[in-house]
C-alpha cells in the first residue's frame, strides 16, 4: 500500500496536480494508494515561511493549496491526509484544526 506525499513546488500548480490526479487515477496501481499526504511543512518551507503557533494551517497560505488538492484528487476518488500538526502543547489550536480537517474532508 502507498501513501505518496505531495511536498514539492509542483503542488502549487493546479494544472500539474490535475495531470497527476489523472495519471494516478488511470494507473493500474491506483487501488494500492491508501491516501495522498499533504506535506505541509515542506510546502511552507518552499514558500520560505514557518507555521504560525497562533493559527490553524487553514488560516495561512496553504489554505488555497489544501482546498485545491481536496477538490482535484477528491474528484478522482482519492483520500488526502491533513498536514502534520506538531504544536502538541496547544490543545485548543489542535481542536480547532481537527474541526477544520473534518470540514475540509
Amino acid at each position: 500500500m502507498w501513501m505518496p506525499t505531495l511536498e514539492t513546488q509542483e503542488v502549487f500548480d493546479g494544472q500539474a496536480m490535475q495531470q497527476l490526479a489523472n495519471a494516478l487515477h488511470a494507473s493500474p496501481m491506483r487501488d494500492r494508494i491508501i491516501a495522498l499526504r499533504i506535506g505541509g511543512n515542506d510546502l511552507m518551507s518552499i514558500l520560505g515561511i514557518r507555521r504560525s503557533r497562533h493559527a490553524t494551517i487553514y488560516e495561512g497560505p496553504l489554505n488555497y493549496v489544501m482546498k485545491m488538492l481536496t477538490c482535484t484528487f477528491g474528484a478522482k476518488g482519492f483520500a488526502l491526509t491533513s498536514p502534520v500538526f506538531e504544536l502538541i502543547d496547544n490543545v485548543e489550536l489542535l481542536e480547532q484544526e481537527l474541526q477544520l480537517d473534518l470540514i475540509h474532508a
